[in-house]
């Protein structure tokens, strides 16, 4: 399940998956490159699109108008609860893509430039969806990195009506050292995303 908190920067890539039908380094503790936010099962979580995801849920936070001093209570555990969600979002799509390679299951650029024409005829065109990535705070790349890992976890569902129990393993089961966020001071996963 998606943490609650990341839904409004992953909103338009759900919705897109229900339209469309449906590294580097591998080192650990104080030797981890200094582009990972995270490594799952040895593989890095890329650091600039983390603090990327987590620009654009303060930018979506703050579109209502409020103030927020990320700084100061309640702002700074607004931020610790958004750098949370997107972690748990990050090593989510790290695991699926691990699980959709060991399946031998890939997305095409075709099924990914497909997805996202839908999409922008669904919003009312290409400038209307680069208005909404827009507000969202998000770049076209980015919302592209998202939405390739919901379009290749329903195509794994479909592939396999057991995929969502063997993802749920896969998770539970996952090695996990993150080293942004909750996790600065502690990089053992389960304990600090739970903090």
């Amino acid at each position: 399940m998606i943490a609650r908190r990341a839904r409004p920067v992953l909103c338009l890539a759900i919705a897109a998956v229900l339209l469309a039908g449906c590294g580097a380094g591998t080192g650990s503790g104080n030797n981890r490159s200094s582009t990972a936010a995270a490594e799952v099962n040895g593989t890095p979580v890329s650091l600039a699109l983390y603090t990327r995801l987590v620009k654009a849920e303060q930018h979506r936070a703050e579109s209502t108008g409020v103030h927020i001093d990320w700084s100061k209570k309640p702002g700074a555990d607004q931020l610790k609860s958004i750098q949370r969600d997107v972690l748990s979002t990050l090593v989510r799509e790290t695991v699926v893509e691990q699980l959709a390679a060991a399946k031998h299951l890939s997305l095409s650029q075709a099924e990914l430039e497909g997805g996202i024409t839908r999409i922008e005829k669904a919003l009312g065109g290409p400038a209307a969806f680069d208005d909404q990535l827009a507000k969202d705070g998000l770049s076209r790349g980015d919302f592209q990195v998202l939405f390739r890992a919901r379009l290749l976890e329903s195509k794994l569902n479909r592939a396999d009506p057991a995929f969502a129990a063997d993802l749920r393993a896969a998770l539970q089961a996952a090695k996990v050292q993150a080293y942004v966020g909750p996790c600065q001071a502690r990089h053992g996963y389960s304990d600090c995303i739970k903090t």
